[in-house]
């Protein structure tokens, strides 16, 4: 009989250690972002939008233009929220990277990245 409730202890605790391994590294996904990845611009975008499936806190943003960060005019204020809208200011024309970190609801951060253009006005 002991040697079943050894058995059963070993099931039990193996059960629990797959499903909250599981939960543990189940990450976050970027729901949706706008601009997309790669995307094109003619004229300066208005804003960046970051979309998750769940409350996630924003915890850094960064926007760099031709290897120059751009100021943002956006306050952090760690809130949980699905969605996020940065403002941006008028762009010129160049290459940019806007990357973020986000906090999970169990306290897990990740880092993100999407890359964009504003090509020149064809004369």
């Amino acid at each position: 009989m002991r040697l079943s409730m050894k058995k059963l202890l070993y099931i039990t605790a193996v059960v629990l250690i797959v499903i909250l391994s599981s939960t543990a590294e189940g990450h976050i996904g970027t729901l949706s972002t706008s601009p997309t990845d790669g995307q094109v611009f003619d004229t300066s975008p208005d804003s960046v939008t970051v979309s998750y499936g769940v409350d996630v806190r924003l915890t850094s943003i960064e926007l760099i233009a031709n290897g120059e960060e751009v100021e943002l005019d956006y306050s952090l204020n760690y809130a949980p929220a699905k969605e996020f809208i940065i403002p941006l200011p008028q762009l010129e024309k160049g290459n940019y990277k806007f990357s973020w970190t986000i906090m999970g609801p169990d306290s897990h951060k990740m880092s993100y990245t999407i890359q964009f253009k504003v090509r020149p006005v064809e004369e």
